[in-house]
């Protein structure tokens, strides 16, 4: 029976209060599945309903109802005392009972139903700092279902990041939460300020739609400006600081387009390095080789890495940085599975200047084993600039020989990668 259900009828009928005692059971340990919180019926015995229920018993026998003419005034005040006594402990246990079953009602219970989830584990992460995530639960997903419960004091961003696949953000609060649909399309909805949420991405959605739209046009006028701008530094400005986004198969023909006097510009020259340092680091290049301090406070180069396994990941990422620590379980998994057939990573943090302890911190919270390494300049990096980073987390697959062969990969993605290089080793 529903909890609330029960809580109507504890505080609906007092009579109740004498035969049902509700209280908290955990039905098994951690957290997760077998975690749920549950009011259960108990048999009666030692406790607040037995002794309401023989107190009700003495009241019927011993202690009359009504008032006894033929006993004295003093005797007739002093059952009156106890009658109005045995009320006010009838009524204070109701009370105490409906209180104890509101106190039950005041959690979550989220149910998933996912497809193409079966044994993949999942997580439910509690937003931190704005970026960061801290573990709440963690399951594994039995024939497409899950289930985590608990409570929380308000409404708050969490969650759910599911093994191989990214996380889904939400609200949580202490209600009813679905979790459905597609394991790489979740769906969660639950509670006034998860539904307000879901109304603001739906905006933010549309609004989106129609700034990609708008995008689109604007590539299109920007490209046909170069091009027709060739001899004009302006061009070279504006793809060299405006455009460097551009991806440097498109950056490549613009270039080509400019007058030798544009291209000898301080502009031109800047647009030439770049489209330089993006081919250097292409799938099918020599991966450069790099050498920075370690936490340890040694050194350590991507050379040394390298000759020590078959494949080695460079994984550019910072402990500030959200979605670098949201992936990391999923890392993590890949590495413990696969390093022992040759798997190697080698972390590059883009942490701050002075911040060397809260990347070590990271570094053991998120349980990341395997090599790491940081000049602690920030997007300042060398070894960014050296591989051309503008955005993180950003990973380079790199062989036993030393070239690249893949980048950019993360989740399910990562792993089949992995697989398909080491399994023909």
């Amino acid at each position: 029976m529903p909890a609330l259900q029960r809580q109507q009828q504890i505080c609906g009928i007092r009579k109740s209060a004498d035969r049902l005692h509700l209280r908290p059971r955990k039905t098994g340990g951690g957290t997760g599945h077998h975690a749920a919180v549950r009011c259960s019926r108990r048999e009666r015995g030692p406790g607040a309903d037995e002794d309401l229920h023989r107190l009700r018993e003495n009241s019927g026998r011993c202690l009359p109802d009504t008032l006894n003419p033929f006993l004295s005034d003093t005797k007739n005040k002093y059952i009156q005392m106890k009658n109005t006594n045995i009320s006010k402990l009838a009524a204070l246990v109701a009370v105490t009972a409906c209180f104890t079953v509101t106190v039950q009602a005041q959690q979550y219970t989220i149910n998933g139903n996912l497809e193409d989830a079966d044994n993949k584990k999942i997580w439910l992460l509690k937003v931190t700092g704005g970026t960061k995530f801290d573990t709440v639960a963690a399951g594994t997903v039995k024939n497409g279902t899950f289930r985590f419960s608990g409570s929380v004091p308000e409404a708050y961003p969490h969650a759910i990041a599911l093994e191989g696949g990214r996380g889904k953000l939400f609200f949580l609060e202490n209600t009813n939460v679905t979790v459905s649909g597609k394991a790489a399309n979740m769906e969660i909805s639950g509670g006034k300020a998860q539904e307000a949420y879901l109304r603001y991405e739906a905006m933010e959605k549309e609004t989106q739609q129609q700034m990609n739209v708008l995008r689109t046009r604007q590539e299109k006028q920007r490209k046909d400006f170069l091009a027709k701008n060739g001899d004009n530094v302006v061009a070279a400005y504006l793809l060299g600081i405006s455009l460097g986004y551009m991806s440097a198969g498109d950056q490549e023909p613009i270039y080509q387009q400019f007058s030798d006097a544009v291209k000898k510009s301080e502009f031109g020259r800047l647009v030439r390095d770049r489209i330089d340092r993006m081919t250097a680091v292409m799938p099918g290049k020599k991966a450069p080789d790099f050498k920075a301090p370690t936490p340890e406070g040694g050194i350590k180069s991507l050379s040394e890495v390298v000759k020590t396994g078959k494949l080695t990941m460079i994984d550019f990422w910072a402990s500030w940085c959200g979605p670098c620590r949201a992936e990391n379980p999923n890392v993590v998994r890949v590495y413990s599975k696969y390093h022992d057939k040759g798997f190697n990573i080698i972390g590059v943090s883009l942490d701050r200047e002075g911040e060397g302890e809260k990347w070590k911190e990271a570094i053991k919270k998120d349980g990341l084993v395997w090599n790491h390494v940081s000049d602690l300049k920030f997007w300042q990096s060398d070894i960014a600039r050296l591989y051309n980073i503008r955005s993180i987390p950003a990973t380079f697959l790199v062989d036993e020989k030393g070239v690249i062969v893949a980048k950019d990969l993360r989740g399910a993605e990562l792993e089949k990668k992995v697989a398909e290089i080491l399994g023909k080793n």
